[in-house]
């Protein structure tokens, strides 16, 4: 009962946080010639939804830019053809990284963490979304 469910709560928030510790001191590779988008994690945190933070590094930086975060960068795109270039057109390509890792305990096979077959499924039925 309880017990049971306590400490597998336990252990996938162990796993969650080895990942997590795991991936984010790894480096980075590739992306220095994507401009990097200038502000501070509090701009991040605050009143305001996360979106309109991201929406204003979006007008600064344009329509692909880097958020970094201690050794970590993530690349932020909102260019409709990049888009399409990352999800539909060449998607074997690119790896998911860290962020799929954490999110799996929480999201299960949802879209970010998918592996490439769950990815192919769902990506094909999330086609006609992006026309």
């Amino acid at each position: 009962g309880a017990f049971k469910k306590s400490k597998n709560l336990s252990d996938a928030f162990a796993r969650l946080l080895t990942v997590v510790s795991q991936g984010y001191f790894q480096p980075n590779t590739g992306g220095d010639s994507i401009p990097e988008a200038g502000g501070e994690l509090s701009d991040l945190v605050g009143d305001e939804p996360l979106f309109m933070a991201l929406y204003n590094m979006f007008l600064d930086s344009g329509g692909v830019f880097r958020l970094s975060f201690g050794p970590k960068c993530f690349i932020v795109v909102s260019d409709p053809v990049v888009a399409k270039h990352l999800l539909k057109e060449n998607y074997e390509n690119y790896d998911k990284g860290v962020l799929a890792e954490i999110l799996k305990p929480i999201m299960g096979k949802g879209l970010i963490p998918a592996d490439l077959e769950t990815w192919r499924g769902r990506g094909k039925a999330g086609i006609p979304g992006f026309h």
